[in-house]
């Protein structure tokens, strides 16, 4: 099945922490019926565990994880933030370069 994603579309608890308004399919996200908070967990902290199985159920966990992988493009984990589409920031940064083409600079 393949996704696609409108450029600036987001999930709901991305969307409440930037101020922005959610994609269409962020309505049907199980995570916008719960603390957005459980989202972005500190470090090692409990509530990634508690956001993955919420994700894990969802219906647009697919929507979510290809928004974010769009958002986010090539950016270094250390800018990703949160639980998106079930995954870390490191998880989407590794998921993300796999799909994506090597890119060879060009010699100057």
């Amino acid at each position: 099945m393949t996704t696609t994603v409108q450029a600036g579309a987001t999930s709901a608890p991305a969307a409440e922490k930037r101020g922005t308004t959610p994609a269409p399919w962020a309505a049907s996200a199980l995570c916008a019926q719960v603390d957005p908070e459980l989202f972005f967990p500190e470090i090692g902290g409990s509530s990634a565990v508690t956001a993955r199985r919420i994700c894990a159920a969802c219906p647009v966990r697919a929507e979510c994880l290809a928004a974010a992988l769009f958002e986010e493009g090539d950016c270094a984990p250390s800018y990703r933030h949160g639980i998106r589409g079930g995954l870390s920031p490191r998880a989407r940064y590794a998921l993300g370069r796999r799909k994506r083409p090597n890119q060879k600079e060009d010699a100057a």
